[in-house]
């Protein structure tokens, strides 16, 4: 079967693609969990120095994560980048894991 792939160049318009992975850790090891998300937040960012990867922490609910990974003009899978798919295989022994894939449309 072959992948899907989703392409940043649209009608030579500039399209974002983002890749969402949240993760729910337990409120217990809060501490250690953080610690090895920001972990992987620096790899990645060493991975992809070109590119934005942020981790960002829920202001409500105390052990959920996020991470964002930009991309502009360059082309992935639908099922998401190689870093991406990294990063969500990374974090699942933490929590429950949520991924996506999502296209700015203007």
């Amino acid at each position: 079967m072959q992948k899907r792939r989703l392409k940043c160049n649209f009608a030579l318009r500039r399209m974002k693609i983002i890749e969402l992975i949240r993760v729910r850790t337990g409120s217990d090891n809060l501490k250690r969990n953080f610690e090895i998300l920001r972990q992987i937040a620096k790899e990645a960012m060493r991975m992809r120095p070109k590119g934005a990867v942020q981790l960002f922490q829920d202001n409500s609910v105390l052990g959920d994560f996020a991470y964002i990974l930009t991309w502009n003009d360059e082309t992935i899978d639908a099922e998401g980048s190689p870093l991406g798919l990294k990063i969500k295989e990374s974090i699942k022994t933490l929590g429950i894991v949520d991924y996506a894939v999502w296209t700015l449309i203007k």
